[in-house]
């Protein structure tokens, strides 16, 4: 429609306007069925009944001002269908907008838009992309509920009163780069589904992403925050970016989660997926794709995953695979500065373990002796966060040591044609089984003073014996001769020594991180 014709058809009200916003729809749909309808990845028609339908459906409202001579009460546009592009690019609302559960069934273009009033779009439907960039909000502008379903722009908006977001859904990318908040900022319990992009926002006033869902990459790299920050309970699948975020104080970080795609989960996927033809090559392909998902969250458009790729496209993007995210590590270490300055102990600690692991395969490579150490301080400790990783691994190497020095006690029985499980040189009825069990206790906790020196020598006189036994005599006591104890054994019990010490330090880590402990 033309301007004229816009105007005129909004001047006859809700009911006459979606009237004919439902016609257009339904024209649309007679051309879908009869293969006439074609746009291109931009919306532009691609035969001459889709260019007709599109010139005709589109509300043009370009430039135009909405002056409150004419409209005293403000515009409504509240429960309006628009079928195809709704252009209010550059236009002015001296007044209140309504456009509170609104359609847009097109692209929604309200760049360069100023609202001089309230701007209400509560629970408004973007079926298209909507495109906000450059607006200028100086009352309160009103998001509440609203979903976007394809791309949300919001660059270099300007909010000069109080922006709500709350329970908003992005389903596509949601820019806000450049946007400047003046008034508080809300995004309580929005969900971001594709990317969310904040890059250099200010934000002057109280601002909140109270349980705040972001699915896919979030930045919010070198925002300038001016007042409170909160994060509270949001949740990322992806590491935010927060590199060079300017705060004042620092932001509120309580039960923030961060929750990258599990491995495992993928690859349990991938088994259930598995096709019958070509296993081997679907396996290996499906674990290419998961080591993607798995450092970036999902498959970016890549030649990498490109059915008509050229073998030298796929070897490009396989060598940009393997260089990892470079980034990865300098997030993770934003987050621990934030958590620092915040005294947030426990999400320093996450933080922490997210930069090491981002480390890994990024700056340390096998071939470097910290890749191994983080390895082994993560199955032991999980980074000096865990009480029971260390002392189920205590547990552990007292049984596997206790069954060492029990076989070779064994080994050294057979040779010497005695009985397998009664002690070489004990009372009657001694078990060897305990002896073993007690040396591997006592080796476990080698400083809680488990034993005295005489009742050690007497566990090993069980196990291995006694020296001198021949030539002491027939009737010598042999609990009075010096235990043999076999070379290996003393090496096994010094390697045990130093696991379990490594292991106990471990544990009393965890204890001083957990409680903070100077």
């Amino acid at each position: 429609m033309t301007p004229e014709e816009t105007l005129a058809l909004f001047k006859q009200g809700k009911d006459a306007w979606n009237a004919w916003a439902e016609e257009m729809l339904a024209k649309r749909k007679a051309l879908e069925e009869a293969g006439e309808w074609a746009v291109d990845e931009l919306g532009e028609g691609q035969t001459d009944a889709t260019e007709k339908w599109l010139e005709d459906a589109k509300a043009d409202f370009l430039g135009r001002e909405f002056t409150a001579e004419e409209f005293p009460e403000g515009v409504d546009f509240g429960g309006f269908i628009f079928a195809g592009v709704a252009g209010f690019d550059r236009a002015r609302f001296k007044g209140a907008a309504g456009f509170d559960r609104a359609r847009f069934e097109g692209a929604a273009r309200f760049d360069r838009a100023g609202f001089e009033g309230a701007a209400g779009f509560l629970e408004a439907g973007f079926k298209g992309a909507a495109l906000f960039d450059r607006a200028r909000f100086e009352g309160a502008a009103r998001f509440d509920r609203a979903g976007f379903e394809g791309a949300a722009g919001f660059d270099i908006a300007r909010f000069e009163g109080a922006a709500w977001f709350v329970g908003a859904g992005f389903k596509g990318a949601a820019g806000f780069d450049r946007a400047k908040f003046e008034g508080a900022a809300w995004f309580v319990g929005a969900g971001f589904e594709g990317d969310a992009w904040f890059f250099q926002a200010s934000f002057e006033s109280y601002t909140t992403f109270e349980r705040t869902q972001f699915d896919g990459p979030s930045n919010f790299g070198a925002i300038e925050v001016k007042s409170a920050f909160a994060l509270k309970d949001a949740t990322f699948k992806q590491v935010p970016d927060f590199i060079q975020a300017d705060f004042p104080q620092a932001p509120r970080l309580d039960e923030l989660a961060i929750q990258p795609r599990d491995l495992w989960e993928r690859t349990f996927k991938a088994v259930k997926r598995f096709r019958k033809r070509g296993p081997l090559l679907a396996a290996r392909w499906r674990l290419l794709k998961m080591r993607v998902r798995y450092r970036y969250g999902a498959v970016r458009t890549s030649p990498l995953f490109a059915k008509d790729a050229t073998l030298a496209a796929r070897q490009n993007a396989l060598s940009r695979l393997l260089q990892g995210d470079k980034n990865l590590e300098a997030r993770w270490r934003a987050l621990k500065k934030l958590a620092e300055e915040a005294k947030d102990h426990p999400r320093e600690q996450e933080f922490f373990k997210g930069e090491l692991r981002a480390r890994r395969w990024n700056s340390d490579w096998p071939w470097h002796p910290v890749f191994w150490f983080a390895l082994v301080y993560e199955a032991l400790s999980g980074f000096g966060r865990s009480f029971l990783r260390p002392v189920f691994w205590l547990i552990v190497t007292a049984v596997v040591f206790g069954n060492i020095y029990l076989g070779n006690h064994r080994d050294y029985v057979r040779v010497e044609a005695g009985d397998g499980d009664a002690c070489v040189v004990g009372p009657p009825g001694s078990d060897a089984v305990s002896a073993a069990r007690a040396l591997s206790l006592r080796n476990t906790i080698p400083f809680a003073g488990l034993g005295a020196p005489e009742k050690l020598n007497q566990v090993y006189r069980c196990l291995y014996g006694v020296e001198g036994a021949a030539t002491a005599g027939p009737n010598f006591p042999l609990e009075r001769l010096p235990p043999r104890i076999p070379d290996r054994v003393v090496v096994w019990g010094v390697l045990q020594t130093i696991l379990s010490a490594v292991l106990i330090f471990l544990f009393l880590l965890a204890v001083r991180n957990h409680f903070r402990i100077k």
